[in-house]
């Protein structure tokens, strides 16, 4: 009997080891599933984060929307600028009336700006400002590229002039 007490140990034993290996295997499965359910629960929960920051960021996104709808209909019932889009307009350097001729970044309408009072207590003149300020928007307007309506001048004949060719230095001649 003892060998069969034996054997039937070691059948025992090799069944607990088997059995052990199936758990094994089982927790191993299980804790893989818990992790990849945390994954996706701590995806959601970024998820909702950022439609919680979101609802913020949209209430100001819809202003912003009207407001540019609200622009984009003014700009197109005036007649001068109904050809320009917001964002041409927005390219556009602003319009000034005064500038500082010696530091030609310092430009405006305002004549009450700090600067404006400071040169003009240094000594300077008003009309030293004005000045510069016209001279500059020279400059500035032939850069800007303004949008024209088309010509309506139905009469006029095309050009009849052949364009010459550009004389370029560097070929066989």
């Amino acid at each position: 009997m003892t060998e069969e007490k034996k054997e039937m140990d070691v059948v025992a034993r090799i069944d607990h080891e088997a059995r052990a290996e199936v758990l094994k295997e089982e927790i191993k499965s299980i804790k893989a599933e818990n992790r990849k359910q945390e994954r996706e629960k701590q995806k959601e929960l970024k998820k909702l984060a950022a439609l919680a920051r979101m609802d913020g960021d949209v209430a100001v996104w819809k202003e912003i929307t009207k407001l540019k709808e609200m622009v984009t209909q003014q700009i197109k019932a005036n007649k001068l600028t109904a050809r320009y889009s917001i964002k041409d307009i927005s390219n556009m350097p602003d319009f000034f009336t005064y500038q500082n001729p010696k530091n030609r970044k310092l430009k405006t309408n305002n004549k009450d700006a700090t600067w404006i009072h400071e040169y003009l207590n240094a000594g300077g003149k008003e009309i030293t400002l004005i000045e510069t300020a016209a001279e500059s928007r020279i400059a500035i307007w032939k850069k800007m590229k303004f949008k024209r309506g088309a010509s309506t001048n139905q009469n006029a004949a095309p050009s009849t002039s052949k364009a010459k060719p550009s004389k370029v230095s560097g070929g066989v001649g």
